[in-house]
């Protein structure tokens, strides 16, 4: 297959994250950007080798226009289903940003959207393609600790984006933690069943809705899986990652600061080496999609599946709004 052409729509911002990991992709490349900021559009296009020509205010315009085969989708997630469809109707399959939509119903309908053209639609959950993921799924699926009994996350950062996520009403849980959340079910191997959540705001924060959260999912497999996160950690953060500690029947599975431990007793601790591989992240999401069309199935993080995580970030608002616990779709 020859390499697949892409339309960028969103420049700005994490835009310039996947310009860069486009740039001599073995399985495709960008050939039309899309911004309605007119700066920041030209700009980047400059940076990234694109002509003006190929450089549009309007997607409509830019999907009239341009033979393209993929759309990639990095406008804020209030106009994910707009984009989706669009793109869609024009024939293009989509790698869309997470979170998949702003709301469970607009990402059902882009889900539907895909299907009714049969176009495949991948969620950037790139958080799944990197080294230290795939070593944790390795060592877990392989029971060398033996069986996971219960697991604890720690998260702790504190960005000052700016911009649309300080107005969000829960920043965290929509905007971030669907990445974590996405990897409790591709490390359990298992959908969540039920989530109660606290969710709150230190008086020190600078975002204008909930940016902090401690939540407890219980799995279908029996795992419980706590989650401390927060957006405005006053100091010794974590990683993006976060701290995971599995405990398990036979030992703990230990990941701080993005190095891996295996421990059993009290004094047999040992750092498992990372995997390697050669691309990860934006670039891994794009190759898997082209795999996919290659191989005629669904990519591995399709909006279909994704729906599963996403259902667990508003499961999750819900239960904070209803201090209760609610039963996961």
């Amino acid at each position: 297959m020859n390499k697949l052409k892409a339309i960028q729509a969103g420049a700005g911002g994490f835009g310039n994250a996947w310009l860069n990991a486009m740039k001599e992709h073995p399985d495709g490349k960008v050939i039309a950007l899309v911004d309605t900021n007119k700066e920041t559009l030209h700009r980047q296009a400059a940076c990234y080798g694109i002509e003006k020509n190929h450089c549009y205010t309007s997607l409509s315009e830019a999907l009239e226009k341009e033979k393209a085969d993929i759309l990639i989708n990095v406008t804020p997630p209030q106009f994910h289903k707009e984009v989706c469809l669009q793109a869609f109707e024009a024939g293009l399959h989509v790698i869309t940003e997470k979170p998949l939509a702003d709301t469970m119903e607009s990402a059902q309908e882009i889900v539907k959207g895909a299907e009714k053209k049969k176009k495949k639609i991948i969620v950037s959950q790139n958080y799944r393609f990197t080294p230290w993921a795939w070593t944790l799924k390795d060592i877990l699926a392989k029971k060398t600790a033996g069986r996971t009994g219960y697991v604890n996350v720690l998260f702790q950062k504190g960005p000052k984006f700016g911009g649309f996520r300080e107005e969000m009403p829960y920043p965290l849980l929509i905007d971030m933690s669907i990445h974590h959340f996405d990897l409790m079910r591709f490390f359990l191997n298992s959908d969540p069943v039920e989530v109660y959540t606290k969710s709150y705001k230190p008086d020190w924060s600078w975002f204008k809705g909930d940016p902090s959260v401690n939540l407890i999912f219980v799995f279908k497999n029996g795992v419980v899986c706590s989650y401390n996160a927060s957006w405005v950690a006053g100091g010794i953060e974590t990683t993006w990652n976060g701290e995971w500690r599995f405990d398990c029947s036979s030992g703990t599975l230990l990941s701080r600061d993005d190095r891996i431990f295996l421990g059993s007793g009290t004094e047999k601790i040992e750092e498992i080496k990372l995997q390697s591989f050669n691309l990860t992240g934006q670039q891994y999401t794009f190759h898997e999609m082209a795999q996919a069309l290659r191989e005629k199935r669904e990519p591995e993080t399709n909006a279909k599946d994704n729906l599963k995580s996403l259902g667990m970030v508003f499961a999750a608002i819900e239960s904070a709004k209803k201090h209760r616990v609610v039963k996961c779709a």
